[in-house]
C-alpha cells in the first residue's frame, strides 16, 4: 500500500521530486570548469588567432558533433532493439510518423525544443528498449576514444588535437545530462533505464509509446490492464484508460480512474500532470455542474491552467473550448482555438477515436449556445 501525504496523493521519493533545476548548476558548473580547462591548454598552443572565437567555435562544433552522433547511435540501436522512430522535435522542427513515414511541419512555440521518441515496430508489447537508451552511452564512448586519440596522437600542443578533445568534451554535457538518475523535465537514458527494468514498466512505456504514435496519426489508443499503475510509465497509461471509459460513457468508472491519476500525481510526468484537472472540468461541465468546472479550472496551477486552455492533444480541444468561451470568455482565444482545431481535424484521418472527440466537441459546442446565446463563438464546420 502505497503511504499518502496530507493532500490525498502518494507520498514522494528522491527519485519522484523533478531535479532539473539543482542539476542545471551541475551543468553550468561543467561548461565553466571546461572553459578554465581549455584556457589552460590554450596557453601550450603558439598561433591561435582569436581565443574568442576559439572556445565559441569548439563549443558549437562540439555541442553539434555530440548531439548527432549520440542519436545516431539510439536510432541504430533502437532499431536492432525492433523500435522506430515516432517524433522528432529539433528547433522548431517537427517530425510525426503517419502513414509509415515522418512528415514534417514548423511550430514556431517548440523553437527551443529538443527530442526523440521511439516506439516499437509492429505494436509488439513485450519488445525490451534497453537497447534504445544504451546505444547513445557506446557511440559517445567511441567519439571521446577518437579525441583523445587525436590529442595524445598529435601532441598537447597541437592546434588539431586541442581542439578537438576540447570539442568533445564540451560536447560531453548531452551525456552527462542523459546519465543522470534523477527525473527532469525529460525522462532521459538513465532514467528511463530504472523505469523500465521490470516487465510490467516494459509494457507500459510500450504502450505509451505506441499511443503518441497512434495521437499522431488518429488510430485508436491501446488501453491498458495492469493490476497497479504506481509507477512512472504505468500511471501514463491511465488517461487513455479513462478516454475508453469516457468514449464508452462508463462515467463511473471514467471518475474512478481520474481519481486514481490524481492519488498517483507523483509518478506522472509535469508536462502530462494537467490531465486530471483538465478531465475535472470537462465531467462537471458535462453534468451541468458549472461552478465547479469554473472552479477547478481556477484553482488549478498557472502552468496547467495555460496547458488547459492551450491545446495539443486531440482530447484536450473540448476542455480548451470550455475554458475559452464559458470561463475566459476571449474571442480572440476562441478563434486561434478554432482554427487550430480544424487544422489538426483535417489532418487526422477519421478513426472511432477522432470521431468520437469531434462529437464531444460540437456537444460542448451546443451546450454553450443553449446557456449562453450571445456568447461569441466561431462557426462549426
Amino acid at each position: 500500500m502505497v503511504e499518502k501525504n496530507n493532500s490525498g496523493q502518494a507520498k514522494k521519493t528522491l527519485l519522484d521530486m523533478n531535479a532539473s533545476w539543482p542539476l542545471l548548476v551541475v551543468y553550468l558548473g561543467y561548461l565553466i570548469g571546461m572553459y578554465f580547462l581549455q584556457q589552460s591548454l590554450l596557453s601550450n598552443l603558439s598561433g591561435t588567432a582569436n581565443a574568442y572565437a576559439y572556445v565559441f567555435l569548439t563549443l558549437i562544433i562540439g555541442l553539434a558533433l555530440t548531439f548527432l552522433v549520440y542519436n545516431a547511435g539510439k536510432i541504430l540501436f533502437a532499431r536492432i532493439a525492433g523500435y522506430q522512430v515516432s517524433y522528432v522535435k529539433c528547433f522548431g522542427l517537427i517530425g510525426e510518423k503517419f502513414e509509415g513515414k515522418l512528415k514534417f511541419r514548423f511550430d514556431v512555440l517548440s523553437l527551443l525544443d529538443v527530442g526523440l521518441s521511439f516506439a516499437p515496430v509492429d505494436d509488439k508489447l513485450d519488445r525490451n528498449p534497453l537497447l534504445t537508451f544504451l546505444g547513445g552511452f557506446a557511440f559517445e564512448i567511441v567519439l571521446l576514444a577518437v579525441g583523445f586519440g587525436l590529442f595524445f596522437g598529435l601532441g598537447q600542443t597541437s592546434l588539431i588535437g586541442s581542439a578537438a578533445l576540447t570539442a568533445l568534451l564540451y560536447g560531453f554535457i548531452i551525456p552527462l545530462y542523459e546519465l543522470m538518475p534523477f527525473r527532469q523535465d525529460y525522462a532521459n537514458d538513465m532514467y528511463n533505464i530504472l523505469m523500465t527494468a521490470k516487465p510490467d514498466d516494459r509494457k507500459a512505456y510500450n504502450i505509451v509509446k505506441i499511443n503518441e504514435l497512434r495521437e499522431f496519426a488518429g488510430d485508436d489508443f491501446l488501453v491498458p490492464s495492469f493490476s497497479d499503475y504506481d509507477s512512472y510509465y504505468k500511471v501514463q497509461t491511465l488517461p487513455y484508460l479513462f478516454l475508453s471509459q469516457l468514449y464508452a460513457n462508463e462515467l463511473e468508472k471514467a471518475v474512478g480512474t481520474l481519481s486514481t491519476i490524481k492519488y498517483l500525481d507523483k509518478d506522472m510526468p509535469d508536462d502530462k500532470k494537467y490531465f486530471a484537472d483538465k478531465e475535472n472540468v470537462y465531467l462537471r461541465f458535462l453534468t451541468g455542474d458549472l461552478d465547479g468546472a469554473n472552479r477547478i479550472f481556477l484553482n488549478v496551477k498557472s502552468d496547467y491552467r495555460k496547458q488547459i486552455r492551450t491545446p495539443y492533444y486531440l482530447a484536450d480541444y473540448r476542455v480548451a473550448l470550455i475554458v475559452c468561451a464559458f470561463i475566459a470568455r476571449d474571442k480572440e482565444l476562441l478563434d486561434s482555438l478554432f482554427k487550430d482545431y480544424r487544422k489538426l481535424t483535417k489532418r487526422l484521418p477519421s478513426s472511432p477515436r477522432v470521431e468520437k472527440e469531434k462529437a464531444l466537441f460540437a456537444q460542448v459546442y451546443e451546450t454553450i449556445k443553449k446557456n449562453d446565446p450571445n456568447q461569441y463563438l466561431p462557426k462549426l464546420d
